[in-house]
């Protein structure tokens, strides 16, 4: 199994956002994920980023929760 990173950078109206796309692979790889996201902020000079987390399990728990990981904010949202 393949597993690719995305990651989108983008500015809007010269503020500049890191949004970070992750399919869930269980609680490990979601530190990980946390991990890489902080990295990529702290490499932006950002304080704060947003993660996307794909569930692939049929019974999906949509929720969202703020995350502070490394002296970053993260905005998770699990869809």
């Amino acid at each position: 199994m393949t597993r690719l990173s995305i990651t989108a950078h983008g500015t809007y109206y010269r503020h500049k956002y890191v949004i970070e796309l992750k399919r869930w692979y269980g609680p490990k790889a979601h530190q990980k994920g946390l991990d890489q996201l902080s990295g990529y902020l702290e490499r932006q000079g950002l304080a704060s980023g947003y993660l996307i987390i794909f569930e692939h399990r049929t019974e999906k728990t949509w929720r969202q929760e703020r995350i502070r990981h490394q002296g970053k904010e993260v905005f998770a949202v699990w869809v």
